[in-house]
């Protein structure tokens, strides 16, 4: 037995919470004991630290209501910048009345959400019928309308208005205070609770006897409690006047109030800090079996799904839903994680066939020949300059198509490319081909997907230069709505109406080899703007529109 107690007491565990006990035992009576000497020492302290701390909080109070008087004089000050206020009291405008409107309405909003929204703010203008106000949550749904009243009334029959000190009003079985200023024809004002401006005194209210409100004859206008007996002689009393109220605060609160029985107040102590230790133990113990643990096995599987354990789950269990619901949520995780990799799969399959296709975009034979056989054909007339230029144009060209380009390239980069593309077709057709551009000018900057502009004007020229006498191309590029607008137009003989239904339903119309730019433009907005970009086409005989839109991006 005396070996069992001799290892056990070897135990640092045991040691550590013993010496923890009697530490805290042994501070705890040198504390309590010289509390008896210094209890009396500290009253006169206590007492005057309390008087401060409501002076304090009275100060604050005031601020506020100075800081609410400065801000409603804000509003309806002439020098300010904002006409909304004198609108709605003066304008006969309509549409200037409406606007004003909700323009006041906003500031009363902001406002009372400045002050925590703890305030009612509003504005009245009798002759005009109109009363706005900021999110009422002072008072509940079944007393606001009552209260609106109230004001209203309060409004029509106060003899003082315009001033700095904010007035009793009584609202059913609530009280408040309330502050007006009149202007024009029209009154803005404020109101807040009896409660909300003596909330942080009522919280003392367990040390606090009584709470009076007196009027400058000292007379009671307010209690906090329906006991109006007089005080005890031993009751402290604190009387502290407000900036902003005509009314002077006296707080009663009895001298055991504030200085409890110092006895009372040791044994209480010690026996806080014993059951405190006592559960501090079982606390541990607690943890270290409902918490520690299980977040442990939940570390265990992480590492184990981490290093490529698939298949590692845990089991749910009973003694606790958060604990349920970590494992549950690691289990949903792990599944999702395997159907992601799934889906990234197929993305990546799907993003090789998109490139796929842009490379068939890209390089297309028939062009490169068709400028190979106009080469030859200048060089056959000795028109060398012609050459020149159609070879340097050309290589500009499919040194922009042949590059290395990113997601996203510069919109004057793809004008390049649609100007030097629309030269090499200009030297092969001459005046049957004729071209616009009107790009705004801080719009170069914008970053756009690649040869959008190009597969469009690609397919004006293709399939309808030979068809008309003069193939006129115009291409528009603004900002509107905080979009990039690409609106090419021409006036070509239009696509066929079979072909335009199939593209506005969204159907795939590149079976036959035709159009397959229009599915692959259309396929990568999908791809790399999702739903924020966009492709409409209307045409009809003589006039086909493109108009392609896309998000800003700098």
């Amino acid at each position: 037995m005396k070996e069992k107690f001799i290892k056990y007491w070897n135990s640092i565990t045991v040691k550590s919470i013993s010496l923890l006990i009697f530490v805290i035992v042994a501070v705890l009576i040198c504390m309590e004991t010289a509390s008896f000497y210094f209890m009396s020492k500290y009253e006169e302290s206590i007492i005057r630290n309390y008087q401060d701390s409501l002076e304090l909080y009275i100060d604050f109070w005031d601020n506020s209501f100075q800081s609410m008087n400065n801000e409603l004089l804000s509003v309806i000050a002439t020098s300010n910048t904002d006409h909304s206020y004198h609108n709605v009291c003066k304008t006969e405008d309509e549409l200037r009345f409406q606007t004003s409107l909700s323009s006041l309405n906003r500031r009363l909003t902001q406002i009372a959400w400045n002050h925590g929204n703890d305030m009612l703010v509003f504005v009245y203008v009798p002759d005009k019928d109109v009363y706005i106000k900021s999110s009422n949550g002072i008072v509940p749904n079944e007393e606001r309308k009552q209260l609106d009243n109230d004001i209203r009334s309060y409004i029509r029959t106060a003899e003082k208005k315009n001033e700095d000190n904010w007035e009793y009003l009584k609202s059913g079985d609530t009280d408040y205070f309330i502050q007006v200023y009149q202007l024009y024809n029209g009154y803005i004002g404020c109101i807040i609770t009896w409660e909300e401006l003596f909330e942080g005194l009522l919280q003392d209210g367990q040390i606090m006897d009584i709470v009076m409100l007196n009027d400058e004859y000292d007379l009671v206008n307010h209690y906090t409690k329906d006991d109006q007996t007089g005080l005890s002689a031993e009751t402290e009393e604190f009387d502290i006047s407000m900036k902003c109220l005509p009314y002077t605060i006296r707080i009663a609160i009895t001298q055991k109030s504030l200085m409890h029985d110092k006895v009372y107040f040791v044994v209480l102590s010690v026996l806080t800090i014993i059951i405190g230790i006592g559960l501090l133990v079982f606390n541990i113990c607690f943890h270290m079996k409902y918490l520690l643990g299980p977040l442990n096995c939940l570390k265990t599987a992480m590492e184990q799904f981490s290093q490529g354990d698939f298949g590692v789950r845990l089991k749910e269990n009973q003694t606790s839903n958060e604990v349920n619901i970590l494992f549950r949520t690691f289990n949903e995780m792990a599944e999702q994680i395997i159907h992601l990799q799934a889906e990234v799969l197929n993305k990546e399959l799907s993003e090789e066939r998109m490139k796929s296709n842009y490379l068939r975009i890209q390089i297309q034979p028939h062009f490169y020949t068709n400028i190979l056989n106009l080469i030859y054909g200048m060089a056959q007339l000795r028109d060398y300059q012609s050459i020149q230029k159609l070879s340097m144009t050309t290589g500009k060209y499919f040194r922009y198509l042949l590059g290395e380009k990113g997601s996203l390239v510069k919109l004057k980069e793809e004008i390049d490319c649609v100007c030097n593309y629309f030269e090499i077709q200009k030297i092969r057709y001459g005046d049957n081909l004729e071209f616009y551009m009107n790009v705004e000018e801080d719009m170069r900057e914008q970053m756009i997907m690649p040869l959008i502009m190009q597969t469009f004007v690609g397919n004006s020229i293709k399939h309808n230069v030979n068809l008309v006498d003069i193939l006129k191309v115009k291409v528009d590029i603004r900002k509107q709505e905080e979009k990039i607008h690409i609106v090419i137009n021409d006036n070509g003989v239009g696509f066929p109406d079979a072909v335009l239904d199939r593209i506005n339903r969204g159907e795939n119309i590149s079976e036959d080899g035709e159009h397959i730019g229009i599915c692959n433009v259309k396929e990568r907005l999908k791809l790399l703007y999702s739903d924020k970009g966009c492709v409409h086409i209307s045409s009809r005989p003589g006039e086909s529109v493109v108009t392609v839109i896309l998000p800003v991006i700098i």
